[in-house]
């Protein structure tokens, strides 16, 4: 029977029924979420028509739901004829129904509509990305290599040249390396021992050695290659030596750039006093050079070597021991005697020193009795002593190293009233002194601040401790230092005046 209500069954069908376009889903806000009129979700009270079951708003299917379009499009200014599109005036166009029937607006759940300025940037539409062309260059074609013509002759032959001379190059150096020289400088192992090289062709009588070697052939000083005499240094000094013919003067200058010389009664046999000491000096040096003697070896005083008048080393006990080195030191610098009997023992004694002053070709030169020799027994010239000074400055008799040491002690002489008071200032003189009652003398190598050197020995036998002596060396050394100080066109030699 039909009571003009639908049946359970068939109200239930009908409200999932879907809406008639344009009609509003039942429900209620309250319960529930629904949408409004536009679209978006509502909530509130329970609507007393539509019961408890939230509706949804039907969507109106001339226009459906486009997110892009929603964000994207501006909003209607057709609707409801306001520009936001939000109807009765209100700013977020919903509403609702009140209990009395009214509508009233309803708070949205979502957000509403953005604006243009508020909505990310449109998406641009992808277009098609255009084709780049390669950047690899188009082949081009390569040209055809022109023959080259046959090279001349003339490049033949240099190319020749330079092979030979690289392969001689290379088999030079391969033999250089398997079996290097044994002579160098044109020189053979034996040559070496004794240290004589030839510079170059022509100067053999100026050889050419190691510095810790002997000359292979000691020349006598008397083979010094003298030059000619110096008779105007000699008209300086002969007036000094006639003004006291009381005294008896013995004088040898030897210039060592020239081998110009002055010679006053020089191979006159004078007593020697401790001028002895200098050719003991070099005596010893040569054992030195041969490996007969060591300057780190250790002599031992004994009692016959006791020496009186100058010295230190008298007053030590008998057996006190010194080094060969600072006995020759002390037997130049403060003329000890006693050091000087010492040295004289290592070489062989008096006999044997004089026998090899002898074979240098020191004629004058004899060693008869140990210090002091107050009688003067020693006997030696000027000549002789200048000739040995010449020969160690040249480099004969001793090695380079040993006549560097034998300047440097002669250097350290602690008397400097003779020859050096007649000197200048800045030169450096190497010098031995001589001094007893019967006898003064000096002999020394001087090098000048104008690069000048020469040797000079001036040898005085005088009455007992007469002292004009000594004023005599002095003024000798002063003129000629005055005369080598000259320029070298005012030292030519005179040969007006024969050599005495």
């Amino acid at each position: 029977m039909d009571s003009g209500k639908p049946a359970k069954k068939s109200r239930r069908r009908q409200g999932r029924r879907p809406p008639r376009p344009g009609m509003p889903r039942s429900g209620s806000p309250a319960e529930g979420r629904g949408h409004d009129a536009g679209g978006q979700l509502t909530s509130g009270e329970p609507s007393p028509l539509l019961g408890r079951r939230p509706m949804r708003s039907p969507r109106p299917e001339s226009q459906p739901l486009n997110l892009r379009r929603l964000l994207n499009d501006p909003p209607s200014e057709e609707h409801n004829g306001r520009p936001d599109g939000r109807p009765d005036g209100r700013p977020d166009g919903r509403m609702e129904r009140r209990n009395g029937g009214g509508l009233a607006p309803v708070r949205s759940l979502y957000p509403a509509p953005l604006s243009k300025s508020q909505v990310s940037p449109p998406v641009i539409p992808i277009q098609a990305r255009p084709v780049l062309p390669s950047l690899r260059p188009a082949a081009t074609p390569r040209p055809r290599r022109r023959r080259a013509s046959p090279p001349s002759p003339l490049l033949y032959i240099t190319r020749l040249l330079i092979f030979g001379v690289g392969v001689g190059a290379i088999v030079g150096t391969v033999l250089s390396i398997w079996e290097p020289p044994s002579a160098p400088l044109g020189t053979t192992p034996g040559a070496l021992d004794g240290a004589a090289v030839a510079v170059a062709a022509g100067e053999g009588d100026r050889p050419f050695r190691l510095d810790a070697a002997p000359p292979a052939q000691v020349p006598a000083p008397f083979a010094a290659r003298l030059g000619q005499p110096l008779n105007g240094l000699a008209e300086m000094v002969q007036p000094l030596v006639a003004a006291a013919p009381d005294l008896t003067t013995g004088v040898f200058v030897v210039d060592l750039d020239s081998g110009n010389y002055l010679d006053l009664n020089g191979a006159t046999a004078l007593p020697a006093a401790s001028t002895i000491k200098v050719p003991i000096l070099v005596a010893l040096l040569q054992d030195v050079d041969a490996n007969q003697a060591s300057l780190n070896e250790a002599l031992t005083m004994e009692a016959g070597d006791i020496g009186g008048e100058a010295g230190e080393i008298q007053y030590l006990p008998v057996g006190t021991q010194f080094s060969t080195m600072e006995i020759m030191t002390k037997m130049i610098t403060i003329s000890d005697n006693t050091a000087t009997n010492m040295i004289v023992r290592r070489i062989g004694g008096a006999a044997a020193a004089t026998q090899r002053f002898q074979a240098w070709g020191m004629p004058n030169t004899v060693y008869r009795n140990l210090l002091p020799d107050v009688a003067g027994t020693n006997v030696t010239s000027a000549r002789d002593l200048s000739l040995l000074l010449t020969a160690v400055a040249q480099g004969d008799l001793l090695s380079l190293r040993s006549r560097d040491r034998f300047l440097e002690v002669m250097q350290g002489t602690i008397t400097n009233t003779l020859i050096p008071a007649g000197s200048g200032a800045d030169a450096v003189i190497a010098h031995k002194t001589g001094t007893i009652g019967l006898m003064v003398g000096d002999t020394g190598i001087i090098d000048m601040p104008n690069g000048k050197r020469y040797v000079i020995t001036v040898l005085v036998q005088r009455p007992a401790d007469d002292p004009r002596a000594q004023d005599l060396i002095r003024e000798i050394s002063r003129v000629t230092y005055q005369y080598f100080s000259r320029p070298a066109s005012d030292q030519n030699p005179q040969t007006s005046l024969p050599a005495g």
